[in-house]
């Protein structure tokens, strides 16, 4: 039987924090990149949807765009996996790493 963590109300705001920074986050980089390029950023279902009537259209500039964006999705997914494994004991590491990874792509996004 796996063991519950049990999270004191300190712990759960803080999470709370963490995730409302990286949901504004991506909100702000979805809303540039939807406005400069007609693609979402980190809505990959929405990606997928515009792939499709990019294909129909055969409009190669932008599946291209959309494309890239759903890979390196994928690609940042599998990374993050990694890492876990990697630094199974060492959470603060992984969270690091996304922590900084958020702040690179707010910087490209804005590039």
């Amino acid at each position: 039987m796996k063991d519950s963590v049990i999270l004191t109300r300190h712990e759960k705001n803080f999470l709370l924090a963490i995730k409302a920074g990286f949901a504004f986050v991506w909100g702000f980089i979805n809303t540039v990149t939807i406005i400069q390029s007609d693609t979402f950023a980190t809505m990959m279902t929405g990606n997928c949807i515009l792939l499709g009537m990019q294909t129909t259209a055969w409009e190669v500039e932008k599946m291209e765009l959309t494309a890239v964006l759903i890979v390196t999705y994928i690609l940042g997914s599998t990374t993050y996996e990694a890492l876990s494994i990697v630094f199974k004991e060492k959470k603060n590491i992984c969270l690091c790493c996304l922590v900084s990874a958020v702040l690179i792509m707010g910087v490209l996004a804005d590039v």
